[in-house]
């Protein structure tokens, strides 16, 4: 960084970190993840006990994402083990989900009104603008660890021994490790656990 702002000049032939060489290295020694759907939703009900999918249409989405990230010649393992761990997480949270919807099947019943949804392309404005709406107090916003883990474990204690949500704490514990391989990511587009996603 300089005092005109962020110069990044080796997009064409990027010179990574050492802490950067060091993760890449790391995971190339280690077993390809497993990308089936078969093993993303064995690992997904090993993770929570639970093994109800609720409607099986997902399956096709999850197939073609998983044979994307096989057949894409330019991610390495790191890469792939991130798509695999989302997958892992997305269909985890199906898990809980269905379970709650089970235990609560009131909140079927609650509407939704007027909800704001944004879409646009990657560096268009459009986490400014989340933050801008977020912003006003008479509108709901999730924020990032939510989103990633809406739904509560039940076989954890809600609060960790820091006193918080553990949900909380493995992101901010997930963005701390991130921001020390990443270290441009926050200027780029802040996932702190608060930030609103």
């Amino acid at each position: 960084m300089n005092a005109d702002g962020i110069r990044i000049t080796d997009l064409a032939a990027p010179q990574l970190t050492e802490l950067q060489q060091i993760a890449i290295d790391y995971m190339e020694g280690q077993p390809d993840p497993p990308l089936s759907v078969d093993a993303v939703l064995a690992e997904a009900a090993a993770q929570t006990g639970l093994n109800d999918f609720g409607q099986e249409d997902f399956r096709e989405r999850l197939t073609i994402w998983l044979q994307a990230t096989v057949e894409d010649k330019g991610l390495n393992k790191l890469g792939k083990t991130a798509v695999y761990n989302d997958c892992v997480r997305y269909v985890a949270n199906r898990l809980k989900f269905e379970r709650f919807i089970r235990q609560h099947p009131e909140v079927l019943d609650e509407e939704i009104v007027s909800p704001i949804i944004i879409a646009g392309l990657p560096r268009s404005g459009t986490t400014h603008l989340v933050n801008l709406i977020a912003a006003d107090s008479r509108l709901s916003s999730i924020p990032y660890w939510e989103m990633k883990e809406p739904i509560p474990d039940e076989r954890e204690p809600a609060l960790d021994e820091k006193g918080a949500d553990p949900r909380h704490t493995r992101c901010a514990e997930g963005w701390e490790k991130s921001d020390l391989v990443l270290p441009l990511m926050k200027n780029m587009h802040g996932m702190d656990p608060d930030h609103i996603h």
